[in-house]
């Protein structure tokens, strides 16, 4: 049929024979090719996919071979291929449920506190509670009213985040405030700290 359609087209005799006769070289070899790739492929090979551990492998893997499995290593993820970078860190401000610490400009006395709202709500607060009245000033403000001192209300260390648990953030700030022996915190603020930490 294709010889008649490329002779019905004025195609030359002698280069349809040509071409013809390439095509069913190729298919011949083609066949045989495959037969003998048939013929070697009648033991068939058993793999397993392993994950790669040095001192181990080579181990398992001349146990699997003898009994007629072949083994292929790969190598498992690393930890920064399972971690995303997803989305922009928040500033510091705007970052919720945290622990902070606020540093005394004037000495190295800190204040450690805790917060499930923005920290910039909660060092605003600190800073508007030297306008109340003396008898509910906060420990900062004391300590500014005292010794005259300022804090760097924009530089909040964050010490604890995203901890969505009061008492853990709690916990946490107990901790911090034992940690850090410069800090102006009531000592009561501690008591409920078990001695373990």
């Amino acid at each position: 049929i294709v010889k008649q359609i490329l002779s019905n087209n004025c195609f030359p005799n002698h280069i349809i024979n040509r071409y013809v006769q390439k095509r069913l070289y190729f298919l011949k070899h083609r066949n045989n090719a495959n037969m003998d790739n048939e013929s070697d492929n009648s033991v068939t090979s058993s793999y397993i996919s392993l994950p790669f551990v040095e001192g181990l492998s080579s181990e398992i893997g001349r146990v699997f071979k003898n009994v007629g499995i072949n083994v292929v290593y790969n190598v498992p993820k690393k930890l920064n291929a399972l971690i995303k970078r997803g989305k922009d860190r928040l500033p510091i401000n705007n970052r919720t449920e945290v622990v902070y610490k606020l540093d005394c400009k004037n000495c190295n006395k800190s204040y450690i506190g805790q917060t499930k709202r923005h920290v910039s709500t909660r060092v605003k607060e600190h800073r508007n509670n030297i306008k109340v009245h003396e008898s509910n000033f906060s420990v900062i403000s004391k300590h500014k009213v005292e010794f005259n001192h300022d804090f760097d209300w924009s530089l909040p260390v964050i010490l604890r985040y995203n901890e969505k648990h009061v008492r853990k953030r709690e916990i946490a700030e107990m901790f911090f405030i034992k940690k850090f022996d410069n800090t102006i915190n009531l000592q009561k603020d501690t008591e409920n700290l078990n001695n373990i930490y």
